[in-house]
């Protein structure tokens, strides 16, 4: 029972470290997109 408990713990935390990793991944591109439109729009001028 204790050990189901620890695997499934470790399954929880498993997949919390994943979701976060996916979110910064998708906030890092979403903030190179902006800089990279940021970057151009102030070239332009």
């Amino acid at each position: 029972m204790f050990l189901y408990i620890f695997l499934l713990i470790k399954i929880y935390n498993c997949s919390i470290i994943k979701t976060e990793i996916i979110i910064r991944q998708i906030s890092t591109n979403y903030n190179d997109y902006n800089y990279k439109e940021f970057v151009n729009n102030s070239q332009s001028r």
